[in-house]
């Protein structure tokens, strides 16, 4: 094979290239990649038959992480990698089982049920199975208001969170303290609005729960629920006796918190309750300064309409 170099003007030059150099600059490239591959700067990570992370390469938080998310597949696919991560816990004790469970993941629960895991009276408040939760209250009854190692939570807690209505109900039947608070000072008010549990959250308003219960961060369920968005709940709240005269710790109302977040009907409901337009927060800002601050200039004219 020949090739033609221009040298200058007027001469040209052939080049010749073997007929084995083709072959030979193929091999010679394959050693060198052979080569750098043995290097430790580009070692592969391991991997198992699947393609996956070899064991030996798998994070122990990576499996409660997974069942934290609800990421039923993760979990699958990391506990078929390596069946000891069933048995991870964290610091508190928590397995991957009180992660689905608590953050209200029935499908993962279930897999890892499926697997052995073994569950509590807390994960059963949850998520069940129903039987073996009734059992442990029967078998004993004062763990009604016992609390998990981690949130500091009851099981009455922990039903709410997952909506599990009958097995509030049964609860409270049983004397659950309906103004217990978890390790943050949330109440079982904050947790059904965190969770979206609207048709729970009126039984248990109606049932006596606290509708003003403020947490550690003096967040009442409407601050909660104003800082969503969420107008639904802020409109049961409010006709089961919510105040919209509350500050938190950081002096916000729930009025501050539904201008900064651009909800012009919240906003307008708030004022309708009777919402102190002019109130300023620890930083010295007013409901309308928050909303001005992210560019909600209707909120800003419907704010600057009521100050007198």
């Amino acid at each position: 094979m020949y090739f033609t170099r221009t040298a200058g003007p007027d001469v040209k030059r052939l080049w010749f290239l073997g007929p084995i150099s083709i072959p030979m600059g193929f091999l010679l490239l394959a050693g060198l990649v052979i080569w750098l591959g043995s290097c430790s700067l580009v070692q592969p990570l391991q991997k198992g038959k699947t393609g996956a992370l070899a064991p030996e390469m798998l994070k122990p938080g990576d499996f409660l992480d997974a069942a934290a998310r609800g990421d039923l597949s993760g979990v699958r696919e990391l506990a078929g990698i390596d069946p000891a991560v069933l048995e991870v816990t964290d610091e508190s004790g928590w397995d991957a089982l009180h992660y689905a469970a608590w953050n209200a993941h029935p499908q993962v629960h279930e897999y890892l049920l499926q697997q052995g895991a073994e569950g509590n009276l807390f994960t059963e408040a949850a998520l069940g199975p129903w039987q073996s939760f009734l059992q442990r209250l029967e078998t004993n009854p004062i763990s009604v208001d016992s609390r998990d190692p981690k949130q500091k939570a009851t099981a009455l807690i922990w039903a709410v969170r997952t909506g599990n209505q009958a097995g509030c109900e049964v609860l409270l039947s049983r004397g659950a303290d309906l103004l217990v608070r978890d390790r943050n000072g949330n109440s079982v008010v904050h947790h059904a609005v965190l969770m979206d549990r609207l048709e729970l959250l009126e039984s248990l308003l109606s049932a006596g729960a606290d509708v003003n219960a403020a947490n550690d961060r003096g967040q009442t369920a409407l601050h909660l629920a104003a800082a969503a968005g969420s107008f639904e709940t802020c409109r049961l709240l409010l006709d089961l006796g919510a105040s919209v005269q509350v500050s938190d710790a950081e002096g916000n109302t729930p009025l501050h918190l539904a201008a900064r977040g651009g909800s012009f009907e919240l906003c307008e409901y708030f004022l309708f309750f009777g919402a102190p337009v002019g109130l300023e927060n620890r930083e010295g800002l007013t409901a309308r300064d928050m909303a001005a601050e992210q560019g909600h200039e209707r909120i800003v004219g419907l704010l600057e309409a009521q100050v007198p």
